[in-house]
């Protein structure tokens, strides 16, 4: 088991305090067992459980089956045997071939987890992570539509003023999330912008044990997380019609090492034991408008939640959550009914690049605008029904890059519960229900259907060569128009997408336009990529600004 090299090799590397003070590290005089910085934890191997420390490793490669290493420094194991690889983000694999080489030792592998590898464990990692930990992020950056960031509190907090209820205590270890014209394409119709600011702080403590007596080992796990969340987004809708945008974003983080002390032949040695965070954004929005509207909505989460895992029970919420939030909706010109899910913040751990803990929080909100009438003398307008909801959840899933694998099975092995991924709902509140009413005054009104016998048309609707909005496929869009001068106005039609050609249209005039020949309604068909233009006359009287 090479002891000796090992205690050596990792001592060299800075690691004294946690070898212990012994005069060269052969084991011959008592070891300080006091836990060095960056500990968090005791543990046993199994009988077939080896360490492959960072010097056993020089010049190594792991690929999804084999792992390599360049002799004469790494020992030749066996099939069967589990390997604890301090390098490539932390492994625990499971020999199932050995092949040599004068020069190599390739080893086939699969995935091992604690229980194959840990007779005894006792972990518990605890605290904000830094930049210290985690690096400048600099590798994260240059995407155009979303960039996570370090800042401080100060920074963090300002475009969420308007919703604090509290203030986030101050720290240099802010991360934020940026959002970025999030959906600015073609045929969209949804711009997002806004940020998110949060802090990076795990609590989660991971106890296996089996006695001589035990088939399998007994698992306590307990994982928590108190990101203090702020949100800041603002939802516009640019021109009328469908609407839609989803958003899901992954930011895979340095892996992180920590230490477990491990007695191997009596003697003390430093295990690593690697996490790797992963931040994913997640949001969409989807719906019908008439024309545009934008909605500004602030939700922020302070406390903590997570689950816990205990002898002989099942997996239960932890939950101290203070939530905070406000919605504004401006700008509505028609009607729209639109579901909103403003960018979900999910925290994710991975546990020797397998599977581990996951948090996700956010807000579940909907925003609905019909037609309506309200004041004396009665004034027709849009009458906005909004809500909101926080919901947070918690868990254990697999990795990313593990595919179809039961990850958490993988994880944990042959332990006292059924493993699978799971998720619970650790906490769900609603935050309001409010109303918004806006006048149509000083606004006329078109109205462009398909009409055909198929639902599958969508026309751009221009005036005087200017873009005000598109319709839903299939359906209609009504586009209220402000502030008009009298006189005559270019309508132009465009049809965008056609599925079964022709395009098939019809526009309805009303508040007091007219086409060229009196009337308010026309109707026709329209090739795809074709366009058509009509005269509009806004008459003097029209409720339209002069």
């Amino acid at each position: 088991m090479r002891i000796q090299k090992w205690l050596a090799a990792i001592c060299a590397a800075s690691m004294i305090a946690a070898c212990g003070g012994g005069d060269d590290g052969d084991g011959t005089e008592p070891i300080d067992t006091t836990p060095a910085p960056g500990q968090i934890g005791t543990g046993e191997f199994n009988a077939n459980t080896y360490l492959v420390t960072a010097a056993d490793s020089a010049g190594s490669s792991l690929t999804a089956d084999t792992f390599t290493l360049i002799k004469p420094q790494a020992a030749v194991h066996k099939v069967g045997d589990v390997l604890v690889i301090d390098a490539h983000g932390g492994r625990l694999v499971r020999i199932v071939g050995v092949r040599q080489t004068d020069a190599e030792i390739h080893y086939q592998y699969e995935q091992a987890s604690l229980a194959q590898a840990f007779k005894h464990l006792d972990i518990h990692m605890q605290g904000a992570l830094t930049a210290e930990d985690l690096g400048d992020l600099s590798d994260q950056q240059g995407d155009p539509e979303i960039a996570l960031e370090w800042v401080t509190a100060a920074d963090a907090k300002s475009a969420a003023a308007d919703i604090a209820q509290e203030k986030i205590e101050a720290s240099t270890h802010q991360l934020q999330i940026s959002y970025k014209n999030l959906g600015f394409q073609t045929g969209s119709g949804i711009t997002i912008n806004g940020q998110s600011s949060f802090q990076l702080n795990p609590d989660f403590s991971i106890q296996l044990s089996r006695t001589s007596d035990q088939a399998i080992p007994e698992l306590e796990f307990t994982a928590k997380v108190s990101p203090d969340l702020d949100t800041s987004v603002t939802i516009g809708s640019q021109y009328g019609g469908q609407v839609s945008y989803t958003l899901d974003k992954d930011f895979p983080l340095k892996p992180i090492r920590r230490i477990i002390i491990v007695p191997v032949g009596g003697v003390p040695v430093p295990v690593p034991f690697w996490v790797q965070p992963v931040v994913n954004v997640s949001g969409g929005v989807s719906g019908t408008a008439g024309s545009s509207f934008s909605t500004t909505q602030n939700y922020g989460v302070g406390g903590e939640f997570g689950f816990s895992r205990v002898r002989g029970s099942g997996f239960d919420a932890v939950a101290n959550v203070s939530p905070r939030s406000s919605m504004d909706v401006s700008d509505v010109e028609s009607e729209f009914g639109v579901t909103l899910t403003a960018p979900k913040l999910e925290l994710y751990f991975k546990i020797y690049s397998v599977a581990g803990p996951f948090f996700d929080v956010g807000l579940e909100s909907s925003l609905i605008g019909k037609g309506g009438v309200q004041g004396e003398p009665p004034v027709e307008g849009v009458e906005v029904e909004g809500s909101a909801a926080i919901v947070a959840n918690a868990g254990l899933k697999a990795g990313l890059d593990l595919g179809d694998i039961d990850g958490v099975a993988k994880l944990l092995g042959n332990v006292s519960f059924e493993y699978s991924p799971i998720s619970i709902k650790v906490y769900s509140y609603e935050l309001f229900q409010k109303t918004w009413f806006f006048p149509y005054t000083g606004r006329a009104s078109i109205v462009v259907n398909d009409n055909g016998n198929v639902a599958d048309d969508i026309f751009e609707v221009a005036l005087d060569g200017t873009v005000v909005g598109r319709t839903n496929k299939g359906g209609s869009g009504q586009f209220r128009l402000k502030d008009l001068r009298p006189g005559e106005r270019t309508l132009t039609l465009t049809t965008i997408e056609d599925d079964a050609p022709p395009g098939t249209y019809e526009i309805t005039l009303s508040d007091g336009l007219t086409f060229a020949n009196g009337s308010t309604y026309r109707s026709g068909t329209l090739s795809l990529g074709a366009s058509t233009s009509f005269t509009v006359i806004v008459p003097s009287t029209s409720t339209g600004s002069p």
